[in-house]
């Protein structure tokens, strides 16, 4: 959580979001900011910035009185306000909690949105073609797709800096490559002192879901059905920023990516997926593809089959066990979902 410190009228008010969203303005019990080992000495009628919960907590006091606004913006005062999101395995608008956080964060006054994808040289076609089709949905939001060459962790620092971005908002990874990429981008960044933040769209789950990710507890969860709906797309988003360059289109072969991957979803054959047949197989192995480059979503994905052979249960709904319970046992080894200035 962020709180603030405003000196006002000789007196000091804590500012702070609750955990609900809602922001909490109320005396504080501090007389001075001499007096907060982690506040800079400032003069009357300014603001201090900290995360408290990395600061030693004021004693509470039962007389303070506390003020709750619940009409202001979910993210008014506190938190990024410009935030870069990075494209890396999540190359859709749909179910992308990634993205419309940060749609939220920036919508308020002075926030700015700043999509971006790096094309790295082993990027394949596919992964090419879906940023196509991304930066055109993208655009038809009212936003658009800004696109770089070369080292990922530098693209994206380089942005950061011309732009002035707050933070940098991102889905985990779940492949292989893919995580090492994103640990490698992370230590980039914990380094300069950028704060970024991951969520979980290209699983069924969040590790928190579980007290500890094992198999059992994770294959439990899916054939009870208990994966969240997915994230809605969002209606409209925020332009580019002033003076950002979008680049070059990515790829000039623009075929339309998602179309094709909600078309083979369409595909889907309830009857041999529910015997566990040979052709249920081959739709697993289709649909792999599109699930890497997060063309697809996996809740989408798992909710359609759910819709269509009446509950959690076929060959393609345990592959995407496996492949979230992989992935969330991967990240809880090493990966932070939080880097923190």
């Amino acid at each position: 959580m962020l709180g603030f410190l405003v000196g006002v009228g000789g007196g000091l008010l804590e500012i702070g979001v609750a955990r609900d969203r809602r922001v909490v303005v109320r005396k504080s019990c501090i007389k001075s900011l001499a007096l907060v080992p982690w506040a800079s000495s400032v003069g009357e009628a300014s603001l201090t910035r900290s995360r408290v919960t990395a600061a030693p907590r004021p004693h509470e006091v039962q007389d303070r009185e506390a003020i709750t606004f619940s009409a202001q913006p979910p993210f008014a005062g506190a938190g990024p306000k410009r935030v870069l999101v990075w494209f890396h395995e999540d190359l859709r608008v749909d179910d992308n909690e990634a993205l419309a956080s940060a749609a939220k964060r920036a919508s308020v006054l002075g926030g700015a949105l700043l999509p971006a994808f790096v094309v790295e040289d082993k990027c394949s076609d596919l992964v090419k073609q879906a940023a196509s089709t991304l930066k055109a949905e993208l655009q038809g939001l009212g936003s658009d797709l800004v696109s770089r060459s070369g080292s990922v962790a530098d693209a994206l620092v380089e942005l950061f800096n011309t732009s002035k971005m707050d933070a940098i908002y991102y889905n985990h990874a779940v492949t292989g490559e893919g995580i090492q990429l994103e640990r490698k981008v992370l230590g980039k960044l914990r380094e300069l002192g950028i704060e970024a933040e991951g969520f979980w769209s290209n699983t069924l789950f969040r590790p928190d879901a579980f007290e500890k990710v094992r198999p059992t507890e994770v294959f439990k969860a899916v054939f009870d059905g208990s994966v969240a709906a997915p994230q809605e797309r969002p209606t409209s988003l925020p332009r580019l920023p002033e003076g950002i360059d979008a680049g070059l289109s990515v790829v000039t072969n623009r075929t339309n990516q998602a179309s094709i991957a909600r078309k083979l979803m369409g595909e889907f054959n309830k009857s041999s997926e529910a015997l566990h047949l040979s052709p249920s197989g081959d739709f697993a192995f289709r649909v792999k593809p599109y699930l890497d480059a997060g063309i697809l979503s996996p809740k989408i994905l798992f909710h359609h089959i759910v819709r269509e052979v009446g509950g959690p249960r076929g060959y393609t709904v345990h592959e995407l066990g496996w492949r979230s319970y992989s992935c969330l046992a991967l990240h809880s080894c090493s990966t932070p979902t939080k880097v923190a200035v």
